[in-house]
């Protein structure tokens, strides 16, 4: 078996959604749905999903964007291996990297826009009430 080298990780993810969707087709409750199992997979106890408008939002206790050799944004801009969940398996951060529009990523409740917006105030609002989490990821995605 030859091993291809993808140079581009989002450019690769954008050409094969079928490989990382379910469905084939990008959605916000799919990507909040794979972070959220992601979480669990690193140690998460509490995670949760919440919906604001075009707005999903995944939170969890612990902090699971941690990885040993990469930085956060590195997991947002690559293809990671996970083998904690399994052979051929990726992180899933990627993904609302490549198809989402704003991306907001909290720790202790405080945000850092990644891409795209300014923090809305209702997300910042959102996760601040959610004292339980330490990690969150907020993303914008609208329905094409």
């Amino acid at each position: 078996m030859v091993l291809k080298q993808i140079r581009d990780a989002t450019q690769y993810v954008r050409q094969n959604p079928k490989l990382f969707f379910r469905t084939g087709i990008p959605s916000g409750n799919e990507c909040a749905l794979q972070l959220a199992g992601d979480a669990l997979i690193l140690g998460g106890r509490n995670v949760g999903i919440l919906r604001h408008d075009t707005w999903w939002i995944v939170g969890a206790d612990e902090d699971w964007l941690v990885h040993p050799q990469l930085s956060t944004e590195d997991l947002f801009a690559r293809l990671v291996a996970f083998p904690e969940a399994g052979d051929n398996s990726v992180r899933s951060e990627i993904l609302v990297s490549v198809f989402a529009q704003d991306v907001v990523l909290f720790l202790d409740r405080i945000g850092t826009s990644l891409r795209g917006k300014p923090i809305p105030n209702v997300v910042s609002e959102i996760v601040a009430n959610r004292s339980e989490w330490r990690r969150a990821i907020s993303f914008q995605w609208i329905d094409q």
